[in-house]
């Protein structure tokens, strides 16, 4: 969707309605800076989205970790400290 608006605009400034007129489109340096915060903004914005919602829930890796008992069927993973052991 993004690149269809893209090739509309580009397309539209790349040829006047005067044949006289017509010439090749050449990118300026907002057009350049407007590409980069284009990239910029996706990138943060998935940061944000690995950060608050990971691909690995929290609580698998909770089980995974030595210092964690697991009851037999049960669902709850219990911490147990060094000095209940």
């Amino acid at each position: 969707m993004w690149f269809e608006r893209f090739v509309i605009v580009v397309t539209s400034l790349y040829r006047e309605y005067l044949p006289s007129s017509w010439g090749t489109y050449r990118a300026t340096k907002w057009d350049y800076m407007i590409y980069a915060g284009t990239l910029g903004m996706f990138t943060f914005l998935f940061f944000l989205f690995v950060r608050f919602l990971p691909m690995i829930p929290m609580s698998e890796i909770r089980m995974m970790l030595p210092q964690t008992k697991v009851t037999p069927g049960g669902k709850i993973a219990q911490v147990v400290s060094e000095e209940e052991s």
